[in-house]
């Protein structure tokens, strides 16, 4: 089993951007937010899980869990700020979880398993807390 918390804001995947360099050849590329935060993640992963990589095999199926803590806006009132932070009022601001997702998976391609592809059952959640945080559990189905 894997399991790792990145502590800080997550970001959602980004859409890929295209250059065109003197009008001839274009180049795409993952915007410097993205990359950062997909860089982040496969770090705390090396850095909790660095006995063998891939941990998993391309034959094995697995399951992900992931818990990512929003930060609570300032600008909330503090009755609010209590409700958010007792899990009363759950976040429904941007990044969106699926997106969020797929900068995670991404990152860890090739580093936890070998294709982000053998992930058949995904659980996510979205919460507001006091320090923004991702948690990441990956295990065998």
């Amino acid at each position: 089993m894997i399991k790792f918390v990145y502590h800080g804001e997550a970001v959602g995947k980004g859409r890929p951007r295209v250059t065109a360099r003197g009008g001839k050849f274009a180049h795409a590329y993952t915007p410097k937010k993205t990359k950062d935060f997909e860089d982040a993640i496969r770090f705390e992963f090396m850095a909790s899980n660095c006995e063998q990589m891939p941990v998993y095999s391309r034959e094995q199926s697995l399951k992900a869990n992931v818990l990512v803590g929003v930060s609570i806006p300032k600008s909330y009132p503090k009755k609010k700020q209590a409700l958010c932070r007792d899990r009363f009022i759950a976040p429904s601001k941007k990044p969106d979880i699926d997106n969020i997702l797929k900068a995670i998976f991404d990152a860890l391609n090739g580093s936890a398993f070998e294709d982000d592809s053998q992930i058949t059952k995904v659980t996510a959640e979205k919460v507001y807390a006091e320090e923004p945080f991702v948690e990441v559990m990956i295990d065998e189905l």
